[in-house]
């Protein structure tokens, strides 16, 4: 399944959020700094799908803030219904 986000490295927390033209923005606490961002990334999207991180891979955007990901799991279904579950407690 490809998922399609964008980035804001050093916040103060990692959180997701929905942009107003319904794309995927998930800020970052690490810095845009020898991968760091990237790896907190990884991480988040692990935890949050309940995946491990070797399931998680960035295809586009390693050095941009617009990212595609890659996320393999045998059970799709799965997958998309904890999307939808996390886009549904983020925008109500």
């Amino acid at each position: 399944m490809f998922l399609f986000v964008i980035i804001q490295p050093n916040s103060s927390k990692s959180e997701f959020y929905v942009l107003h033209d319904n794309k995927l923005k998930i800020k970052i606490k690490s810095p845009p700094v020898d991968g760091k961002a990237n790896e907190a990334l990884i991480d988040l999207i692990a935890k949050t799908f309940k995946i491990k991180k070797r399931q998680v891979e960035i295809t586009r955007g390693h050095t941009d803030k617009f990212k595609t990901l890659l996320i393999r799991d045998d059970d799709i279904q799965s997958i998309e219904d904890k999307l939808l579950e996390l886009l549904n407690s983020i925008t109500s």
